[in-house]
């Protein structure tokens, strides 16, 4: 039996979405079976890149360089990964699972699957607590992210540290919150290919609800692409 554990504080498990609160559709689905990192190497095929792109930069879909930490300004419509978007549950390690607490894993995603992807985890079927969590990565630079009609007048708090060389926003949904639920926090960084986010959404409780998120954000961030040739589609 897996061993479950609570992320962050608050004490519950809590339902978490990728991103904001549009209608999340499953694509394919997967349990948490031991699906290897996945991982810059020698085997992955050359991508086509413009001409002029420097070698190493954000626009060369060929560079195996680590690039934890940096953060695009290049527009979404300008983006070379537009289209090159890899299903991410295959970063998500059978390890982190069991870390958050997590059995299942399934691809999904909203809108254009080219320029979005997540993967939504949740526990099993026999858990008392029904919860998904979700980590999302987009296309969008973390600015152009932020300016989102839904997000906007959302940020709380700025500099919250996930990782060396990493800093995020926490944002709130206020309007929801208003009504009375659910409640939600995201937090979400700026990437070499765009933007990363995690969302917990709890229709119960607002406690430590940004804390959670973090917790959850610190154990995903470092298994989430680190090189442009990570950044391959998967169908």
């Amino acid at each position: 039996m897996m061993v479950r554990k609570q992320i962050g504080v608050g004490g519950a498990f809590v339902s978490v979405l990728a991103a904001t609160m549009l209608t999340v559709s499953a694509c394919s689905s997967g349990g948490g079976s031991a699906e290897p990192a996945a991982s810059s190497s020698a085997s992955i095929q050359s991508a086509s890149v413009a001409p002029g792109v420097e070698k190493d930069s954000v626009l060369d879909l060929n560079s195996t360089k680590d690039m934890t930490g940096v953060v695009t300004t290049v527009p979404i419509g300008k983006s070379p990964y537009d289209k090159n978007m890899p299903d991410i549950c295959n970063f998500i390690t059978p390890a982190a699972m069991t870390e958050l607490g997590v059995e299942t894993k399934k691809k999904g995603f909203y809108g254009s699957p080219l320029v979005y992807q997540a993967c939504l985890l949740r526990p099993a079927a026999s858990f008392t607590t029904d919860f998904t969590l979700g980590a999302g990565i987009f296309v969008n630079n973390i600015q152009e992210h932020l300016g989102a009609p839904s997000l906007r007048d959302a940020l709380i708090r700025s500099g919250v540290s996930i990782a060396p060389k990493v800093e995020a926003y926490e944002l709130r949904d206020r309007a929801t919150n208003k009504t009375g639920g659910p409640y939600s926090c995201e937090v979400a960084w700026g990437t070499f290919y765009g933007t990363a986010s995690i969302n917990i959404i709890d229709d119960n409780s607002e406690e430590g609800i940004c804390d959670r998120t973090v917790a959850a954000a610190k154990i995903l961030q470092p298994l989430l692409p680190k090189s442009p040739s990570q950044m391959r589609p998967t169908s």
